[in-house]
């Protein structure tokens, strides 16, 4: 049977309805069938579009030399994009309309106010202000809209508040900031000026957060270093888990972020491809880098970082895994819809 030897997993709704469908080459009934088990009808399960893309490989101004996490806020005209360009220690908040970087939160490398060292992720708070886990420093660090330095939240430890190498941060429907404080095997929830709230996840080495964000129903969705996606109620009650490591359908092998849509689609921004479930953890499609950037035949790539806009708008951004003397660097951010 020769759609049995397909990779079905990797082929989006559009492209089974084109190609299987149209090929004669199953039964009508068959291929409702390999419909069924590949997708749902939400707003991931289609082919995107490149809409938009921002920065570039290099050392200037509006470059990136290691992108990280993403985090958008916003709409319209003043919708913003915050790029963590970990070894450059910085923040890049990007006007998403213009493609314009309006304003660079951190310094660095440094422990003082203001400074970075390697920070992971980034998150708006409903005013705006952005928020850096400064990870290597073990601390929250607080930016205004035009990257002044304003507070920082958390210090080194492990008791309640404390943070030791936090990576993933967000902020729920309801103010409050999730934390993926990875060395002490816990995701954190705390109040925007740090005060401790409650802690999620079992604290044993085996779970290290590396992301965390908030679902439409009030879930909290976690991946961790051992490459999995865990649901915890709104109480912090472990649900479910999905995924595993490997290199297949399903599969993830070095997960960097998680976002959800407003249908409850689950990215998961993983080393050499982009992954999308379904809330329950059904495999809906997986969009590889190569297909995303603007040089698709370089063979390493890394999407470390994903966010969505409440248009259903998907940010990724896309770095070399290894730089080649005779090829361009190929590091920046795109929207795709």
């Amino acid at each position: 049977e020769i759609v049995g030897m397909l990779d079905l997993g990797k082929l989006s709704r559009k492209y089974l309805t084109d190609v299987v469908e149209g090929s004669g080459l199953v039964s009508h009934d068959r291929f409702k069938e390999i419909l069924a088990g590949v997708s749902e009808d939400t707003s991931f399960g289609r082919e995107f579009a490149i809409e938009q893309m921002f920065g570039s490989a290099g050392m200037g101004d509006g470059q990136f030399t290691s992108l990280y996490q993403l985090a958008v806020h916003g709409e319209g005209a003043e919708q913003r994009l915050a790029c963590v360009d970990s070894e450059r220690f910085r923040v890049l908040i990007l006007n998403v309309e213009s493609g314009e970087v309006v304003a660079v939160a951190g310094s660095g490398p440094g422990g003082g106010p203001g400074e970075l060292s390697y920070p992971h992720a980034a998150a708006f708070n409903s005013r705006g202000e952005l928020y850096v886990s400064d990870s290597s420093n073990s601390r929250i660090q607080v930016f205004e809209r035009n990257g002044k330095y304003l507070r920082a939240v958390g210090t080194r430890g492990s008791e309640k508040g404390q943070l030791w190498c936090p990576e993933g941060i967000s902020f729920t429907a309801a103010g409050d900031l999730l934390v993926a404080d990875k060395n002490n095997n816990r995701v954190q929830v705390l109040q925007e000026d740090g005060t401790f709230v409650r802690s999620v996840g079992c604290g044993k080495e085996s779970f290290e957060p590396v992301s965390c964000c908030e679902a439409p129903d009030g879930s909290l969705v976690v991946v961790d270093r051992s490459c999995r996606v865990q649901v915890f109620d709104s109480e912090g009650r472990f649900v479910r888990r999905f995924a595993s490591r490997g290199d297949g359908p399903g599969k993830l092998q070095s997960p960097m972020q998680v976002a959800v849509g407003a249908g409850g689609e689950i990215v998961v921004g993983d080393a050499y491809t982009v992954t999308v479930f379904t809330f329950e953890g059904k495999l809906i499609q997986r969009i590889p880098p190569t297909s995303i950037s603007d040089a698709p035949n370089r063979p390493s790539y890394n999407s470390r970082g994903v966010c969505v806009d409440a248009d259903g708008c998907l940010f990724v951004s896309v770095s070399d895994c290894e730089v080649f003397d005779d090829k361009e660097s190929v590091t920046n951010v795109v929207r795709l819809t």
